[in-house]
């Protein structure tokens, strides 16, 4: 029988993305210790993550909630896009993952004669239709009933040290290469500290942070 603490992690790239190979990001290197099961996608919106929150949370003994921002956009299996992958087209089963309410709809998406009227009727929602204010009054409710469920989960977004990163690589807008967007040195100093809190080691978060060691050019391209 394994003995292993099971842990389910739910959220987006902050605990799924991988874009190298040559260092394993905080997830994988849990993976060394725990029975990990990750929900995560990249670019998920926040109600895209409680859903699976709601349907697995009962099976594991920890619960990592990856927070992403409130003004991302879920779309119906009916509107789903055609997407690149692999070199295939495929249609993904969630429609697309989601859309972030402020960065250009179109980007990475490819031009598909039937993404078009998808694609304009994301742009028209955010300009005449969307709340903002509803949003994250809808996203605050959605974390609180997740920690009145399991109140004993993670619940955090970890993009304050990606941040922390690009300001010291003093860096915009470059084409981000990190794996869950840490540098190999937090994706070690993350994994520390969630093993301290799995270890009920309470402590400020921010302090297992440091500044990375390795030229941009490992991380950015």
């Amino acid at each position: 029988m394994d003995d292993k603490i099971k842990i389910g992690i739910f959220g987006d790239s902050q605990a799924s993305l991988k874009f190298r190979e040559d260092y394993i990001s905080w997830v994988d290197i849990l993976k060394l210790k725990y029975n990990i099961i990750n929900y995560a996608e990249p670019g998920s919106s926040l109600f895209f993550s409680f859903q699976k929150f709601i349907k697995f949370y009962k099976y594991f003994d920890k619960i990592i909630f990856l927070v992403t921002s409130y003004d991302r956009l879920l779309l119906p299996n009916h509107s789903a896009l055609t997407l690149l992958e692999a070199g295939k087209n495929r249609r993904y089963p969630d429609g697309i993952i989601s859309y972030h309410a402020k960065s250009n709809t179109e980007e990475g998406v490819p031009f598909y004669k039937e993404n078009v009227p998808i694609l304009d009727a994301i742009k028209k929602y955010y300009v005449y239709i969307h709340n903002e204010e509803k949003e994250l009054c809808f996203s605050n409710l959605m974390i609180e009933e997740m920690k009145r469920i399991r109140p004993d989960g993670l619940y955090y977004n970890f993009w304050s040290w990606t941040i922390k990163e690009d300001i010291f690589y003093k860096v915009s807008g470059k084409n981000d290469l990190r794996p869950c967007h840490l540098t190999e040195t937090n994706n070690k100093n993350m994994a520390r500290y969630i093993i301290d809190w799995i270890d009920n080691k309470n402590g400020d978060m921010d302090s297992y942070y440091s500044d990375p060691i390795d030229l941009y050019g490992r991380y950015f391209s």
